[in-house]
């Protein structure tokens, strides 16, 4: 294919392989630009040339520098920079370089290559680099060339309407041109360039292939282990291990080891010796070049942040890179420096230069990161890989960090990843030729791969580190859904005009200020060339709450479909962090990729935060109740919806421990200080509990473990869940468990002096269903913004003192959101009865009498008036004088009755009764208790029933013989 890609930076040099006309004769001749063409309107100083059918045109423009007079007045790359880029995105396939075979992404794309950046008169400086100028001046000319893709590997551009720069790729996007620009080296929270909504912004990240060394049999006592970091020089050093002395320059640190900021003098360092150097200040090859010319053998780097990302140099001697801190694959780099401290003269090896694989796809600890200063802009766009790329050098280096003669060069950068997405551009309108810039771009992005990972290797990636993600061309060139967006609207959508960011239609979705429900409506075309039937559905994360409407739709071939993506941050604090969540569309039929948007927002101060209490313990004397409880907020409830699941008893278990011989782990001999229980979660359960209640062990431990092999015994790489706090306070309390057999494993890890320990367990699984003991009831509706409360009521007959009782229940808006406020775990632990009733005799004959007492506890710890109500059964015939403690006879309900507030030593009630009738008699008493104004109190409410039943001595079975 013949598309033009377009290469702005420090120009190239032509007599490469990779630029060259390899690989096969190109089918067809086109115009050469520039300097190569015959009637040339530019002359040159006669350094660059010759041109052909790969390179078909070279500029060169400095009316905004002051260049050093000795570098070419032509398009000739004197600095490697434009020469790398050049044939990374576009250089020919099956070139071979000193690290393996190299093609351009692009392999038959022709090049254009712009010259606007120049060395500087003196490294100390501020003349040379890219002037605005230059720059316009050459995104001018492509348009006027006819050129297709466009690559600029250099940063800038924070004002997307204001800059010159942008404007001139906001033009030569209506031109047709795909603009792919560099996201920027600053590796800051906020640093991220060219900002404007109209380009593609990249990020830059690993591959699968990585250029690794390192460090081996360090000597001392325990060294640390092991030292991986990146290195691009094959060859192995083994030597004394230095720190590099401090230097008296500008910007020195205070300790070992120093910068490297300039040669250190020959003799310096021994040929074997080893010496690291702190990264900051110059660049990471020059420090290697100052510990070289003191004569050094090896050179280590070690970063100077945490996650700050490590890159194979090139060096003309063994070198290494290592992070500061310690990662999935390495020991810090502090540590190496730490032990050479406590050990001097320790001596290791390193071994440089090993091409191995890698995981890939993890971040570039330098690659800037949004957000975006301009508002409502999500950016970077994309990532694609960025660090040691190996591509084309020019054969001769101006004052750079390389030597002379390096062909090809192993570089990292944004500069290296941009020209990456620049060929993946050019493949894709050779592939899609009437797809414009916009569908492009939104194709790349809405199909990139999202499992990318932070420097550190392990941590996700968010939209700020890596846009949309990894550009996945595989993908990518089936994509079925585009978005298109027009110049006026790009012009239109100025903040400084009263325009906004939000309403482009973009492949992503942002809100810096989103006041409790955000929305944004995007055009989505079908352009997979048959009819596609799409599902979407949102994210929830953390309470922030997308969705996207309509659910499905089906759109003939290049027919359109409006959508509106919809986020709720009710659910998140106002707290100025940034969220991130995502739509995805899904096709139903597997006839294209789905597509996927990420969403930002911020929840601003107009949101409503959305609150529920986690939890509610009650403790009670009572086997019926309620509890107030308050602390619930949301936007507009109306229709509150509550499901409760539960109340179940906690099962308890009681066992002694001795300590633990070996508590490094309870699952290496479960005989040893150890026990555990078996327990079944059932599909769909809502809550499983497991805890301490009760030991002499001033530390047990408690484990969680699913069988998952279905042996019966718990191992340890069953293990889920884990309480091992320094004291026995130990509690696992999760949320919608996976069904299975589960172990509760519980470990003496430190024994009393009086071992073996006694340890009492409870543990409980609250299933999908209520078991008719937990009512839960609220307001039917509450305006926006209000606080709330709901009143949990329980209603066991069953339960026994000392038993604990478990459920949950959830919260919501209305009947289609039901739990979007929350849900809140609730037990409760029946302590001793409050009211109790006891009989002088249980045997006694017709005619006899018999002596109740009533007794009133005093448990409760407010002011509680109770009403005692005990109507005599028939057999039972009161003497109204035997009354005592205040209580009063009624004729008319034949019940003996007594109002009042039983001080915390509790009050007792008493009255005999002559037996009259033969057969059992059950006497029961009734206690309602309320605060003094008959509303709710603390503990107890006006609806609080005590019901005497005879189990619990409140209800009296009289034998008569």
């Amino acid at each position: 294919y013949n598309p033009s890609s377009v290469l702005t930076t420090t120009g190239i040099h032509p007599s490469l392989s990779d630029p060259s006309p390899v690989g096969g004769n190109y089918p067809s001749t086109f115009p050469y630009k520039g300097v190569c063409a015959p009637t040339s309107p530019q002359t040159q100083d006669g350094t660059f040339g010759p041109c052909n059918d790969k390179l078909i045109g070279a500029w060169w423009y400095n009316a905004g520098n002051i260049a050093d007079p000795g570098e070419a007045r032509s398009p000739m790359d004197q600095s490697g920079h434009g020469t790398h880029t050049a044939t990374t995105a576009g250089g020919n396939g099956g070139v071979v370089s000193p690290y393996g075979t190299v093609s351009g992404v692009a392999p038959r794309a022709r090049i254009i290559a712009y010259k606007v950046c120049w060395q500087r008169t003196a490294v100390s400086s501020t003349d040379g680099g890219c002037s605005t100028l230059d720059s316009v001046a050459a995104i001018n000319q492509s348009v006027l060339d006819g050129a297709q893709v466009l690559n600029f590997s250099i940063s800038g551009g924070n004002s997307p309407w204001i800059d010159s720069v942008e404007v001139a790729f906001r033009n030569a996007t209506a031109a047709g041109i795909i603009v792919n620009a560099s996201a920027g080296n600053a590796g800051t929270v906020g640093s991220v360039a060219h900002q404007s909504p109209w380009l593609i912004t990249v990020a830059a990240s690993t591959e699968a292939r990585e250029f690794n060394g390192y460090m081996t049999n360090v000597s001392g006592p325990t060294p640390p282990t092991p030292l991986a970091g990146a290195s691009l020089k094959p060859g192995t050093v083994t030597g004394v291990i230095k720190l590099a002395p401090l230097q008296a320059v500008a910007g020195e640190v205070a300790t070992l080891p120093g910068l490297c900021q300039a040669p250190y003098p020959a003799g310096t360092f021994a040929p074997t010796d080893i010496v690291i150097c702190r990264r900051g200040i110059n660049a990471r090859s020059l420090k290697y070049a100052n510990v070289f010319a003191g004569g050094a053998g090896g050179g280590i780097i070690v970063n100077n942040l945490d996650n700050q990302g490590i890159v194979a140099d090139y060096c003309t001697r063994v070198c290494l890179h290592l992070e500061k801190n310690t990662t999935a694959s390495s020991a810090a780099g502090d540590a190496l420096i730490a032990h050479v401290l406590a050990n001097p003269g320790a001596t290791g090896t390193i071994n440089g230069g090993l091409k191995e694989l890698g995981p890939g796809d993890k971040m570039a600890g330098f690659s800037s990161k949004g957000p975006a200063t301009t508002p409502n802009i999500l950016k970077p766009d994309v990532t694609l890989v960025g660090v040691d790329v190996n591509a084309g050098n020019t054969a001769f280096l101006w004052d750079n960090d390389f030597d002379d003669g390096q062909t090809f060069q192993v570089i990292s950068g944004t500069s290296m990843s941009s020209p990456h997405s620049a060929g993946i551009s050019a493949l894709m309108r050779q592939l899609y030729p009437t797809w414009t810039p916009a569908e492009i771009k939104s194709a790349m992005m809405s199909t990139a791969k999202t499992s990318v990972v932070q420097p550190d290797g392990t941590t996700p990636a968010n939209p700020f580190n890596m846009g949309s993600g990894r550009v996945d061309p595989i993908k990518l060139v089936d994509a079925g859904l585009t978005l298109n967006e027009t110049n006026a609207n790009f012009v239109a959508a100025n903040p400084a005009t009263g325009g906004d960011p939000r309403t482009l239609n973009l492949a992503n979705a942002v809100n810096n200020a989103c006041p409790q429900i955000c929305t944004w409506t995007r055009t989505v075309k079908n352009r997979s060339g048959v009819a596609t039937t799409w599902n979407g559905a949102g994210s929830l994360t953390d309470n922030f709450v997308v969705s996207v409407l309509p659910a499905t739709f089906t759109l003939a071939p290049d027919a359109e479909q409006v959508i509106t993506i919809r986020a709720n941050v009710g659910g998140v604090p106002i707290d100025g962090a940034w969220r991130f969540g995502r739509v995805t569309l899904t096709e139903a039929n597997n006839l294209a990729p789905a597509a996927h948007f990420p969403v930002g927002v911020i929840a601003a101060a107009g949101a409503i935060p959305v609150e529920a209490p986690e939890e509610v313990e009650i403790e009670t004397h009572r086997n019926n109740g309620s509890k107030i409880v308050d602390g619930y907020s949301a936007g507009e409830v109306t229709e509150l919806t509550i499901r409760e699941y539960g109340l179940v008893k906690g099962d308890q278990t009681t066992q002694t421990l001795a300590l633990d011989s070996a508590n490094d782990s309870p699952f290496d001999d479960l005989t040893d200080g150890v026990f555990y229980t078996t327990f079944t979660v059932p599909a769909g359960a809502k809550r499983l509990l497991a805890q301490i209640l009760a030991t002499t062990a001033p530390d047990m431990d408690l484990y969680i473990a699913r069988d998952l092999n279905s042996d019966g015994i718990p191992q340890a790489n069953e293990s889920l869940y884990e309480s091992t706090s320094p004291t026995s306070d130990e509690q696992v309390d999760e949320l919608n468990p996976v069904a299975g057999t589960y172990f509760a494993v519980v470990q003496n890890w430190e024994a009393s002096a009086n071992a073996p320990d006694p340890v009492t367990l409870i543990t409980a699984v609250v299933p999908n269903t209520n078991a008719g003991n937990l009512e839960v009831t609220g307001p039917a509706t509450v305006p926006a913004a209000t606080p709330f409360a709901v009143e949990a009521m329980w209603n066991e007959p069953t339960m026994l003192a000392g038993e604990i009782w478990y459920g949950l229940f959830d919260v919501g808006t209305d009947a289609a959101n039901p739990g979007n406020i929350g849900a809140t775990r609730i037990s409760v632990a029946k302590l001793a009865d409050e009211v109790s009733k006891a009989v002088s005799s249980s045997e006694v004959a017709v005619g006899e009498y018999v002596t109740y007492t009533l007794t009133i506890t005093g448990y409760a710890t407010l002011a509680d008036t109770f009403y005692l109500t005990d109507t005599l059964p028939a057999g039972l015939t009161i003497d109204q004088s035997s009354l005592t403690g205040g209580a009063v006879y009624n004729a008319g309900t034949n019940s003996v009755t007594w109002t009042g507030q039983a001080p915390a030593s509790g009050h007792t009630i008493t009255f005999r009764a002559m037996v009259t009738a033969a057969g059992a008699i059950t006497n029961t008493v009734e206690a309602t208790s309320a605060n003094a104004t008959g509303t709710a109190s603390a503990k107890v409410v006006t609806t609080a029933i005590v019901v005497v039943v005879n189990e619990l001595k409140l209800f009296l079975p009289i034998i008569l013989k």
